[in-house]
């Protein structure tokens, strides 16, 4: 049996790897941003849950970051197993 790439898998799959790996990106994203500007959930969202402190921001990150890492962590795990050929056990 030949092994199924990306391009040969069904849409759901797809789909699915998709959106582990944009979320994962985003969380990168956030944590970088977070890294250099501490207040913006305040700028961007006008709420100020920390007054100016950027604690509230490192928290979500760091919750972000793991989940982040879990959603990558399951993509390879899911890309790995569904690009691997089947074995169909022998009829006896």
């Amino acid at each position: 049996m030949a092994d199924r790439t990306i391009s040969s898998m069904s849409k759901p799959r797809k789909a699915l790897l998709i959106a582990e790996k944009s979320v994962g990106a985003l969380c990168v994203f956030l944590a970088v941003v977070t890294v250099f500007w501490r207040d913006w959930i305040e700028v961007l969202f006008g709420w100020d849950p920390d007054h100016h402190s950027g604690s509230a921001e490192t928290r979500i990150i760091c919750g972000l970051a793991v989940a982040g890492l879990a959603l990558a962590l399951m993509a390879r795990w899911q890309h790995r197993r569904w690009s691997s050929p089947q074995t169909v056990p022998d009829a006896a």
